[in-house]
């Protein structure tokens, strides 16, 4: 998850960086597009479960009812003791993503008016937080920090930090040696290493963010080093659209699969982790198929939406 928020600042500001978004059109195009991208599936996908939880039990429908302001804003996040209620296991991801879209275009634009040197500070004021606070977590036995939104937060602003210093840098030499193969190849292998033993050594693990000391410098020289590798033969490749496509869809699915499997598995009482694993992949799958169905039929209706719009302005 610290990768996929550090993609999502980085890849944004690499599309958007030369567009200045101090101007009202350009922020509200901005955050329209985020929001029918995600909101839509989200408000539907939490219905479908909220509905099949109040179906399964009863006694959940005043949780619902009462959670149902904070779910439909996509707060959820920001109350630690929700992730285990309702969708929010599933879905709180999404509410710290709003939190960064609603952010980014103040960001983008101070990224864009500070120094070289600020912000390499910058940077390394948010590592250091984010390195940092899971160990005060640790130590005081606090409630965990894994869906706190400042801290996804801070992840989502380093990956547009160094989307910035990938343009700054472009010549630098150290640079030419992260786009380059070993490099990725090396921190990837960091990385599995050393996570591998440290959980063997069962170092912290519930507190899944102190593994940002390990993680966290490894993602930075793969996402840079990957930015800078130019794969022709995926550029056009129509597998790699169509999964990009399925991506917010097939993180939604495990609201819906992961249950649906642990069902099947005591039902069956199936003991085999090598089954257990195909039937959450292929319940997953499944899920995702039947959401994105649902998914293009929202985005056809919005096109038809703003293509009418479109015309009656014009008319006017």
């Amino acid at each position: 998850m610290t990768m996929f928020f550090m993609l999502s600042g980085f890849s944004l500001f690499v599309n958007w960086g030369g567009i200045s978004l101090s101007e009202p059109n350009q922020i509200t195009r901005f955050w329209k597009k985020r929001f029918f991208g995600i909101v839509p599936m989200y408000w539907i996908s939490s219905l479908i479960y909220v509905v099949l939880m109040i179906a399964i039990r009863k006694d959940t429908i005043k949780d619902e009812i009462l959670l149902f302001p904070i779910e439909i804003l996509g707060l959820q996040s920001c109350f630690a003791s929700l992730f285990g209620f309702s969708h929010n296991g599933g879905t709180w991801f999404i509410s710290c993503i709003l939190i960064c879209y609603i952010t980014y275009p103040f960001l983008q634009e101070l990224i864009k008016t500070i120094k070289k040197r600020t912000k390499i500070v910058m940077l390394m004021i948010c590592s250091a937080l984010l390195l940092y606070s899971p160990i005060v977590v640790h130590i005081y036995k606090l409630q965990r920090i894994y869906s706190n939104p400042f801290f996804r937060l801070l992840e989502f602003a380093i990956g547009m930090i160094l989307a910035s210093m990938k343009t700054d840098y472009k010549d630098s030499k150290i640079m030419g040696y992260l786009y380059k193969w070993p490099a990725i190849i090396i921190a990837s292998s960091v990385m599995v290493v050393g996570i591998s033993l440290v959980v063997k050594l069962k170092i912290a693990i519930s507190n899944y963010m102190v593994y940002s000391w390990i993680c966290l410098p490894c993602f930075i020289v793969m996402l840079l080093g990957l930015s800078g590798i130019e794969f022709i033969a995926l550029r056009n490749s129509k597998i790699l659209k169509w999964l990009a496509d399925v991506s917010f869809v097939f993180f939604l699915a495990q609201l819906y699969s992961n249950t649906v499997s642990k069902m099947i598995i005591g039902r069956y009482s199936i003991d085999s982790n090598l089954c257990k694993i195909m039937i959450g992949w292929i319940s997953c799958i499944v899920f995702a198929l039947v959401l994105r169905m649902i998914e293009k039929g929202i985005n056809r209706k919005m096109e038809s939406l703003i293509r009418y719009d479109s015309r009656k302005k014009s008319d006017k």
